[in-house]
């Protein structure tokens, strides 16, 4: 991803948590606010750089979302492979994803805020905003995003439940032992 680095947010565990209340990310928020994570501001204009964001939706067996999801298949998915599957998306899903595809096009320059979480390889992965960003995407509009994203240690604890954790995105967490 080619996100470019705009400066460190002012934001510690607390600011981070009322900037965006609605995360619901399993994160270890005790070692957040214990360990000081630092919070860097991220931004793109390009496609190419959202399409790669994980987001919350995962894939089983073929289906997305899916009330009783296969967890040894099951994956988290980039905004690339929500919208290969977009068709397979829960009705609901689909409804809110086109109410903001339909306030985006309505816009001349789309502004966005969101969550991530810093992974392995220069990854992100969006802790909200996970309908807005693949709006973003299907919008085709002229965009500005900034990311504040976690720098959270690369250590499978700093995530809850992670360790057992069989998807891809966290593979690399799983087997680091950091202090």
């Amino acid at each position: 991803m080619a996100l470019e680095f705009v400066r460190p947010a002012d934001l510690d565990h607390d600011g981070f948590r009322t900037r965006f209340p609605e995360i619901a990310v399993r994160v270890n928020w005790e070692r957040f606010r214990a360990d000081g994570w630092p919070v860097r501001v991220l931004r793109t204009t390009a496609t190419a750089d959202v399409l790669e964001l994980f987001t919350c939706y995962r894939l089983s067996l073929g289906r997305v979302n899916a009330h009783f999801l296969h967890w040894l298949f099951s994956r988290n998915m980039t905004v690339s492979d929500v919208l290969k599957r977009y068709g397979r998306m829960p009705q609901r899903d689909r409804r809110i994803i086109e109410s903001f595809v339909a306030e985006y096009r309505e816009e001349s320059l789309v502004k966005l805020e969101l969550p991530t979480f810093g992974l392995p390889a220069g990854r992100q992965f969006l802790a909200d905003g996970n309908h807005r960003i693949v709006a973003l995407a299907l919008a085709g509009v002229p965009f500005e995003l900034d990311l504040y994203s976690v720098a959270a240690p690369p250590a499978a604890r700093a995530f809850v439940g992670m360790a057992n954790n069989r998807d891809r995105l966290f593979a690399p967490l799983r087997d680091r032992t950091l202090a």
